[in-house]
């Protein structure tokens, strides 16, 4: 109930306050019972909604965010969306993380579990990418995989902004250098690169909400 709220909540104000979202490049194929983790960049408030986005409209799965116990306190109706918090300072709670996150993963319906390893809101200014370790040893028992998200805001042509939602190659989660925070930053520095080339092309991908910028304005 809360799930289907919020979803009517979101259609309303995503159409009222974005020209459109759109997803640049195509859809990674990953079978219905392979489970996601789904490092995303955290420029924003809305990072956790525009994920949830893609968990229904093109992985077409539950979805779990990990997050700062603070912000889980500051926001405790997301507890009901599933969004889960820890302490990072306390090993104790690290450990309890981990192994209900292994859980999560390892569940019936392979949901998608989010988590944003920059730790804290970051403006997108183009600035290397700091990445924590985060969930390094995560480790489920079934096959999963990790599909790196970029997420970026542009206004272009129009009052309103449009989203550009970015997704990387799937790779094993349970190839262990692919953990190492170098690696996955890597990953989001490629899809950086790649989906501003493509908005710099006028190449808007796929429309998920709304539509797409009208072509740009090259005397502008």
């Amino acid at each position: 109930m809360h799930r289907w709220l919020l979803r009517r909540y979101l259609d309303l104000i995503w159409r009222r306050d974005f020209q459109g979202i759109q997803l640049i490049g195509d859809r990674p194929v990953i079978a219905p019972d392979v489970p996601i983790l789904l490092p995303a960049n955290h420029t924003s408030w809305w990072d956790a909604f525009f994920a949830l986005l893609l968990a229904e409209k093109v992985f077409r799965k539950p979805m779990y965010t990990l997050a700062l116990e603070d912000t889980v306190r500051r926001y405790p109706f997301f507890n009901k969306l599933g969004c889960y918090g820890f302490n990072p300072g306390q090993a104790s709670d690290v450990r309890a993380m981990l192994r209900y996150s292994g859980e999560l993963l390892d569940a019936p319906q392979a949901p998608v579990l989010l988590y944003f390893p920059e730790g804290r809101i970051t403006p997108n200014l183009g600035n290397p990418y700091v990445l924590r370790h985060g969930l390094r040893a995560l480790k489920p028992k079934k096959p999963a995989v990790m599909v790196p998200l970029y997420v970026t805001v542009h206004p272009l042509n129009e009052r309103k902004p449009t989203v550009f939602l970015a997704l990387g190659e799937p790779f094993s989660l349970h190839a262990d250098y692919k953990h190492r925070p170098a690696v996955l930053a890597e990953s989001f520095e490629a899809l950086r690169r790649n989906t501003n080339d493509a908005v710099r092309r006028g190449e808007w991908g796929e429309t998920l909400v709304g539509r797409g910028p009208t072509v740009l304005d090259e005397a502008g």
